[in-house]
């Protein structure tokens, strides 16, 4: 993953800087509606939502493929075609899989169905329309998503940055093609920028 959005200079990210990013998001929208439509169109939204996942790490995949040098065809040069790429999209698939399906999919279905059960209880049920009723479960699932997809971004980060993508650089699969811009290895790269060009 690529963050285009910020910094002078930076390379735009059609799967983070459009319009396109909010498809990512489609499955805690469907688990947000859970209490009040069929669930065909829930996993409809989870679909969508792998389909995100699934056309970035291609993206990725193909963005990487570009940027390396194909002249040399040895089998030795081959491997060191594939290396990065298979680095890249396994960084990418897994990323994507945890921080824009997985894990904010449990924790908005969580939310849901705690306030699913809080107004159905007798105590509450007497003092609440049906209608507001109804309404309550996805109106606070929908209000919760901005709240959560920061800090499940920020941890996925620090989780794969101390499990994943040192088990990539000891197998020799080093993120050649670009690092996810908030992982630890990009920002030691910043740091020393600087400093390797003066």
């Amino acid at each position: 993953l690529e963050d285009g959005g910020s910094g002078s200079g930076a390379e735009f990210d059609v799967f983070r800087d459009s319009a396109l990013r909010y498809v990512g998001y489609s499955n805690e929208v469907g688990e947000a509606f859970r209490p009040v439509m069929h669930s065909k169109w829930v996993k409809l939204s989870y679909v969508a939502a792998f389909g995100y996942v699934f056309a970035d790490t291609v993206h990725k995949a193909r963005k990487c493929y570009r940027r390396l040098d194909k002249h040399d065809v040895s089998p030795s040069s081959v491997r060191k075609w594939w290396v990065p790429i298979m680095s890249d999209s396994v960084d990418t698939l897994i990323w994507q899989t945890l921080a824009s399906v997985l894990l904010p999919g449990l924790a908005i279905n969580r939310v849901v169905h705690y306030v699913h059960r809080g107004v159905l209880h007798p105590a509450v049920k007497r003092r609440i329309p049906k209608m507001v009723r109804k309404a309550l479960p996805s109106t606070v699932g929908l209000s919760t998503i901005p709240f959560i997809v920061h800090p499940i971004d920020e941890s996925v980060h620090f989780i794969m940055d101390w499990t994943v993508r040192p088990v990539l650089k000891s197998l020799h699969l080093p993120l050649d093609c670009g690092c996810h811009p908030d992982s630890d290895q990009c920002r030691q790269q910043q740091q020393q920028a600087p400093s390797s060009s003066t």
